[in-house]
């Protein structure tokens, strides 16, 4: 017990002992994440209820990881040539203004554009994360640092897929059709993603 307790000591010193910057940026990754939870609820059901088929719902997801793949190569690059923070605020402003696009218009076209650059949005917010861990983290706090922001991912991912499930009843008291609760969730999610990029500025 007393050895239990001993590590549990130690991990909360090298949580305390994390940098500014790197506390700023868990907090900013959940929010981000929480919104991401639920848009992943609620994305395709949205587009379903809007009465797009079920093949173009693959088209829009395959855009997006297409996409997501391609940029990997040039994001990397980019990273290293502006830096970790600016490649942060870059990431998530394009995940806001995607999201808010994919809640707010009809069109096939725009929907896969939109769903394209949030792709790329992705592969910006992944390329970066660990790198800037590492440059902001110590050999003493690095593997805790590592560990606790998978946890909190994990963890802001549940919040925000629960969320995501709650949320249109939520709004079906005031939000008579279906499509429209599912918009307005998807707008909450916009919030989530918004609210990240001022830890990061």
């Amino acid at each position: 017990m007393d050895r239990i307790k001993e590590e549990i000591s130690d991990y909360l010193e090298r949580v305390r002992s994390f940098s500014r910057n790197s506390k700023l940026f868990l907090f900013s990754h959940s929010l981000t994440t929480v919104g991401l939870g639920m848009f992943a609820v609620i994305f395709n059901l949205y587009i379903l209820e809007l009465g797009f088929s079920a093949s173009f719902l693959g088209l829009i997801i395959s855009s997006n990881l297409i996409s997501s793949a391609l940029f990997l190569f040039p994001g990397g690059a980019l990273s290293d040539r502006i830096g970790r923070k600016n490649t942060l605020l870059i990431s998530t402003g394009l995940m806001f203004w995607s999201i808010i696009i994919l809640c707010t218009v009809t069109d096939r076209w725009l929907l896969l554009a939109a769903n394209s650059v949030r792709g790329i949005s992705n592969s910006l917010i992944q390329i970066s994360i660990d790198p800037f861990i590492m440059e902001q983290s110590d050999d003493y706090e690095r593997m805790h640092l590592f560990s606790f922001d998978a946890a909190l991912r994990s963890f802001s991912r549940m919040v925000g897929t629960l969320m995501g499930g709650a949320l249109p009843a939520v709004f079906a008291v005031t939000v008579l059709t279906l499509a429209g609760q599912y918009q307005y969730t998807l707008y909450c999610a916009g919030v989530f993603t918004v609210l990240a990029f001022f830890p990061v500025l």
